[in-house]
């Protein structure tokens, strides 16, 4: 298994591991905490993972660690965000594309379980603890992570998958190949405004220095920044890269 971004933002603090821990008043799982400690906010690839038969396939977007750096991808932020909003028998440690937490079992008959927790589903007044909007996505930790796979979409059409997999080492040998920057699809999006949906930097940067049209990309940044942080580097790099206000 491949880890993105292993201690991008330092090596763990044991003595910041140590607070935390007390913060939750327990011990955090084993095989997780080993993770923590060796990776620190790394991501692992491939990152999909099944929900359930009826939910289909899910893929990790943000893993959170403890660290200083952005606050999207803060373990400490992750759990005082989430505080009262779901049992107190599990934190988030990731979350999904769309804001859903990926969460973990550190108590009771959660301990070492990992969890799917449905925003969309969320109970605005109940007591807790709430489970209506939890999956159980498998047993421990380390069977979280030795089921992560790579899913593929028989019907996704190859610069969907480039994108997906912010693969700029194919988006490169596709560009040279000839293929159209202009590109439209059948939703009148050109690749750079899909990179700017996906906040894929190193694309758009890319696809800027090849001539790429900036159309509504820097629109699109601009609505996803509202609601996710990492959105805010792409409006920085399209303004930068354009000398777009």
């Amino acid at each position: 298994m491949k880890i993105e971004d292993s201690n991008k933002y330092g090596v763990l603090d044991q003595k910041r591991l140590t607070q935390f821990e007390r913060r939750l008043g327990c011990t955090l799982p084993a095989e997780y905490r080993r993770f923590l400690i060796d990776h620190n906010g790394g991501k692992p690839l491939p990152c999909d993972f099944r929900i359930s038969a009826d939910q289909g396939e899910n893929s990790l977007h943000h893993v959170y660690g403890l660290h200083d750096g952005p606050i999207y991808l803060s373990l400490e932020e992750a759990f005082n965000t989430y505080k009262g909003r779901m049992p107190k028998t599990m934190i988030p440690f990731a979350d999904d594309p769309t804001g859903n937490a990926i969460c973990l079992g550190v108590g009771g008959d959660d301990l070492g379980k990992v969890f799917f927790w449905d925003h969309e589903l969320e109970a605005e007044e109940v007591d807790q603890p709430f489970y209506g909007n939890t999956s159980v996505i498998a047993d421990s930790f380390g069977t979280f992570l030795n089921g992560l796979f790579k899913w593929v979409d028989s019907e996704e059409a190859p610069i969907e998958k480039i994108i997906k997999s912010n693969d700029v080492s194919a988006l490169t040998k596709l560009l040279d190949s000839g293929y159209d920057i202009e590109t439209v699809d059948e939703h009148d999006l050109t690749i750079i405004e899909y990179a700017a949906i996906t906040a894929n930097n190193d694309m758009i940067r890319l696809l800027l220095e090849r001539g790429a049209k900036v159309r509504n990309a820097l629109d699109i940044a601009k609505k996803n920044a509202v609601f996710f942080d990492d959105h805010k580097a792409t409006v920085l790099l399209i303004r930068e890269l354009t000398k777009k206000e």
